[in-house]
């Protein structure tokens, strides 16, 4: 039914394009319960496992089916990448893949995480990269019911800010290009932690304790292309004497001499968060408890570049075409009222989420 919801069109094809990988996935996973071969050429290496990947990134279309429950609990491996579907579509289709263990979310433009996840508990390996997620408390919260993870990438989103202490099972981190400003909160703290990716990333400085029995993690921790102190840099140098490694976070110490990291960070133009200034003025609000404002203010109120003179010809001018106190009054606070109200949705609209990508 999902695939002729539609005219036949280019949203048709596509949808019958997913419609096949799903029912191609499903059949595979019958046979692997059957014992049966799959009948595709190729090495049998490949055969075996098909069924538990299933591939619908970049397939152009606009939402998803409903799937029943229950009937792809073979696919451990779940590729949705490059599709930009709305959240509820991609929530109410992961919920038939609870087995799943790598999840590619990456290129969604998600300003949020699927609070699906949360039910999620065999995911390990989850790829959130180039997306538009900025950490906020909604975003770590889904983040800290994942303690299971070994792997999790943020690559290229603007992030500024992660807790990592629940995720205690983390292998590998990768933060790369995008806007972390510090080390994650609890980054040092991962007993099994091997894998730290800051390279390009908006990090300007090494923690000290990072460079003091934590020689594991230091040997994959890449900091190439951010833009160091020159504290960081001659701290960094002088690990990789003192521990007589070929690099330090990925930079060479030659280049760490000339306070060079081989790169530049990744640009995340401001947002309203870094600097409020984007926004248009708010006027000051009108004091009930101080009596009738006087008409020349109301008006300069919502033009703040007249002075008292031109606001009183203002007024005059009202005047002149008929209109009582009483009645200039009314005319006013109707200005007033759709001042605010045309401030109010401009400035909601200027602080929509950008999308980079």
């Amino acid at each position: 039914v999902w695939t002729y919801d539609r005219p036949a069109t280019a949203d048709t094809f596509f949808r019958r394009q997913v419609a096949d990988r799903l029912q191609r996935c499903w059949s595979q996973g019958i046979a692997s319960r059957l014992g049966l071969e799959d009948a595709r050429p190729g090495p049998s290496s490949q055969r075996s496992t098909s069924a538990e990947y299933l591939d619908i990134s970049r397939s152009g279309v606009h939402d998803l089916p409903q799937l029943p429950a229950n009937v792809f609990t073979h696919v451990q491996f779940l590729d949705m990448s490059n599709l930009r579907v709305p959240l509820e579509e991609l929530e109410r289709f992961l919920g038939a893949f609870t087995q799943v263990r790598a999840l590619d979310l990456s290129r969604n433009g998600l300003t949020a995480i699927p609070q699906v996840l949360g039910e999620m508990r065999q995911v390990t390996d989850l790829d959130l990269a180039y997306n538009e997620l900025t950490i906020n408390p909604s975003i770590q919260n889904r983040l800290n019911t994942l303690p299971q993870l070994q792997k999790l990438s943020l690559q290229g989103n603007r992030v500024i800010e992660l807790d990592v202490s629940a995720l205690t099972g983390l292998k590998a981190l990768d933060l790369s290009d995008s806007g972390i400003r510090q080390w994650p909160t609890g980054v040092l703290q991962l007993p099994q932690l091997r894998q730290l990716n800051l390279s390009r990333s908006a990090i300007t400085q090494v923690p000290e304790a990072a460079l003091q029995d934590h020689d594991q993690l230091m040997l994959g921790t890449h900091l190439s292309g951010c833009r160091l102190s020159p504290q960081s840099c001659a701290d960094l140098l002088a690990y990789a004497r003192r521990t007589g490694r070929d690099t330090a976070g990925d930079i060479s110490p030659q280049l760490l001499a000339s306070g060079n990291t081989n790169g530049t960070p990744e640009f995340f133009p401001d947002e309203v968060s870094d600097n409020p200034d984007l926004l248009l003025p708010v006027a000051p609000g009108i004091d009930p408890g101080q009596g009738h404002p006087d008409p020349g203010v109301l008006l300069q109120r919502i033009h703040p570049g007249l002075g008292p003179d031109e606001a009183s010809a203002g007024i005059e001018q009202l005047r002149s075409q008929g209109l009582d106190g009483g009645q200039i009054d009314a005319r006013l606070l109707q200005w007033n009222n759709q001042y605010d109200a045309l401030v109010q949705r401009l400035n909601s609209w200027i602080d929509t989420p950008s999308y980079r990508y």
